[in-house]
């Protein structure tokens, strides 16, 4: 029931159990706010299949910018905190489907109960500090075109198909750039055929080409993600799941 969820597949039935028992499996729209600064985490989400959620934060001056984005591969909420803590990002799903939602305390409570649980949601904020410094990294020493392709074949990748239902001015938040400059990137990557827009949306033609005028940091973090998950119960028991 979880393998829609890569996260939690690695999660042998045992584990999973703990976690479906207190799990709802629930269908968002796109534009669904699951969070606004300043608000306690009470819900955690995993992202099922093809949806996914833009984490930004909101600037004092109103202006919104998108931090990352979630897909089957992660979850959004306090997932590793053992506090009931606020959370500092707006979280809002950008392309509906299926996600299992849980309350913040009972997954604290599997999280205290199995060493596997707790070893995945650790491995997991491992993660994410990396996608932190990774796009630090990026956003100083990388050009705006290829971030745009970084940020766009990691919702491909994400939502598994070329279809994207992402706005111009949503890939503008992204990269942390003007509308203007996202236009010309956009238009740039037609000429080229890498892309064609579509109303709401964006349309990869060319994966391969898009790759090409991408930065290499989607590459590293993916290699780092599958580093982290690689022996989940060995770090968690010193032995793999029956």
């Amino acid at each position: 029931m979880l393998d829609h969820s890569q996260l939690l597949s690695g999660l042998c039935p045992q584990d999973s159990g703990l976690l479906l028992a207190k799990m709802t499996k629930v269908r968002l729209e796109s534009g669904r706010i699951l969070s606004q600064p300043g608000e306690m985490v009470d819900f955690c989400y995993f992202p099922c299949g093809s949806a996914l959620v833009a984490s930004s934060v909101v600037l004092s001056s109103g202006e919104v910018v998108e931090t990352r984005i979630v897909g089957r591969e992660g979850a959004v909420g306090a997932t590793a905190s053992r506090c009931h803590l606020p959370t500092y990002t707006r979280s809002q799903v950008i392309h509906g489907g299926c996600f299992y939602r849980i309350a913040w305390s009972e997954l604290h409570h599997a999280n205290m109960r199995s060493s596997a649980i707790s070893v995945l949601l650790s491995c997991y904020a491992d993660y994410l500090l990396a996608q932190v410094s990774q796009s630090i990294a990026c956003n100083t020493a990388h050009s705006i075109e290829q971030r745009a392709a970084k940020w766009l074949l990691a919702t491909v990748e994400r939502m598994g198909g070329c279809d994207i239902q992402m706005t111009q001015e949503q890939l503008a938040t992204m990269i942390g750039v003007g509308r203007s400059y996202t236009s010309r990137v956009v238009q740039s990557f037609k000429v080229e055929g890498l892309l064609h827009t579509r109303r709401g949306g964006l349309a990869i033609t060319d994966q391969a080409g898009l790759q090409r005028r991408s930065c290499s940091c989607g590459n590293q973090l993916r290699l780092h993600y599958d580093a982290v998950f690689a022996n989940l119960y060995g770090h968690a028991y010193g032995r793999l799941p029956q």
